[in-house]
């Protein structure tokens, strides 16, 4: 995704009255896309859509997932997916 591509998935939802959930995630860092460069360009974004990022799970360099909430009252309970995610992956 693009940051035009963010902007349109962010303002498709723009008038839903209730929560939203959008998870971004990555599954290569190839082509000159690090993940450390993804956050700085779409977490401004989502903020003026109201946004706010819920969790960040990042695993061995190549995918990451963002999740982030609007209108969601229980969005600060993502904070643990991280550890969840490490704790319940496939070893």
């Amino acid at each position: 995704m693009y940051p035009r591509d963010v902007r349109a998935a962010v303002g498709a939802v723009r008038d839903v009255s209730g929560g939203v959930l959008i998870q971004l995630s990555t599954y290569s860092a190839d082509h000159d896309n690090p993940q450390e460069d993804v956050l700085p360009s779409v977490d401004p974004i989502f903020a003026r859509g109201g946004f706010r990022l819920a969790a960040q799970v990042v695993f061995d360099g190549h995918m990451m997932s963002l999740v982030y909430a609007r209108g969601i009252s229980w969005w600060a309970e993502l904070a643990e997916l991280p550890r969840r995610f490490d704790q319940w992956r496939p070893r």
